[in-house]
């Protein structure tokens, strides 16, 4: 069965270039682009190439991630944003409840997670795990305002 929906433009950035590349059913269309066509094939097959966070209110969310991380964000309707994080390209999509805890956790480098507790509780996030050693680093787990957890790692300092 083919999909009969029209292709949907999408504006992306990719070394300092900008370009629009036609989707369908969620799937890009590389004849449809040929900039898009050749970072397809930059892609390491088996890595992660897109992450997307479901959250139960997207107007919270986004102005918690823009302040938290610095993020900018490109609607798209209502329920949906994509954004890149400078290394990843992402979505953040409308869901009825927030993740649960037990589902796939987002884990954030930081050079200071002192500051980023802090950061955290000044934007509306609470800290759902005090920050905690591990072999090679520590971190903290917080929940956004929406109520989906995630966490931030620093490495030890010598």
């Amino acid at each position: 069965m083919s999909d009969r929906r029209a292709p949907w433009d999408f504006r992306y950035a990719i070394g300092g270039e900008f370009g629009t590349v036609s989707v369908v059913a969620g799937r890009p269309i590389p004849e449809l682009d040929g900039h898009w066509a050749r970072e397809a094939r930059m892609r390491s097959e088996n890595c992660i190439d897109y992450v997307e966070i479901p959250v139960s209110d997207i107007p919270r969310a986004r102005a918690f991630l823009e302040a938290m991380f610095g993020w900018s964000f490109q609607a798209w309707g209502d329920d949906y944003l994509s954004f890149n994080d400078g290394r990843l390209n992402g979505g953040v999509r409308k869901s009825l409840e927030p993740v649960p805890a037990t589902g796939v956790l987002l884990v954030f480098y930081s050079d200071n997670l002192e500051r980023d507790v802090e950061r955290v509780q000044e934007l509306g996030g609470a800290i759902s795990q005090e920050i905690f050693s591990f072999p090679g680093g520590r971190r903290f787990h917080f929940t956004d305002p929406t109520g989906t957890e995630f966490a931030i790692w620093s490495e030890v300092s010598e």
